[in-house]
């Protein structure tokens, strides 16, 4: 039985940690499927699976550093599988919900597009030696916990039979699931200006 654990905290790239991120992507079009599911409860699936997934997110990362097991695939995994997540449900939400498309729509495109931008500048700084400079910050951390619990409230209010049955009113879960969006949005595009500030030096750097 000890045999058969120890791939769990070990440091190849099938530990616990890194499945959980493996998992984490496969849950993705879980997503996408249930979201366009004729279903009861629909909301409160597609909640169910995104906030899962989000748990995953913390608790991978909570492991590898408990079991002192982080490895460069997990550090690459890891928010691969963090981003996929979090655009497909902002890609979904987008196209459609509650008949207000660009309420959505407008931050999405602006958070996806932060999204590749940063990861773009986070790739060429580690090419170069200096990744260290532009890693997450406490706003970047900030702004993921307000985009997945905005992400969950906003799936949480699509509606559905059975959804009449929740503690509050659809569309004040959807207000103020839309207001959290655009708070992390607003945070995203903080952060990413602390990001380019500090590379726009080596950025602009003249041979």
């Amino acid at each position: 039985m000890a045999a058969m654990g120890a791939w769990m905290w070990s440091k190849g790239p099938w530990n616990l940690p890194n499945v959980l991120s493996l998992v984490r992507i496969l849950m993705v079009p879980m997503l996408v499927v249930l979201y366009y599911a004729d279903i009861r409860h629909r909301g409160l699936t597609c909640c169910a699976v995104f906030t899962v997934a989000a748990l995953t997110d913390w608790f991978d990362g909570y492991l590898a550093r408990k079991w002192k097991i982080s490895s460069a695939f997990g550090a690459f995994l890891d928010p691969v599988a963090d981003k996929l997540m979090v655009a497909t449900a902002l890609v979904i939400l987008a196209a459609g919900h509650h008949g207000r498309t660009l309420d959505v729509a407008l931050p999405a495109s602006i958070t996806i597009s932060r999204e590749i931008a940063v990861s773009a500048l986070r790739e060429w700084m580690a090419q170069i030696g200096a990744r260290e400079s532009v890693k997450v910050g406490w706003m970047g951390k900030c702004k993921a916990f307000a985009q997945m619990v905005a992400l969950s409230g906003l799936l949480l209010s699509l509606p559905s039979p059975g959804s009449s049955g929740l503690p509050i009113s659809i569309d004040a879960l959807y207000a103020s699931s839309l207001a959290l969006l655009w708070a992390s949005t607003v945070m995203a595009l903080s952060s990413a200006y602390d990001y380019f500030k500090v590379a726009l030096p080596v950025l602009t750097k003249v041979d």
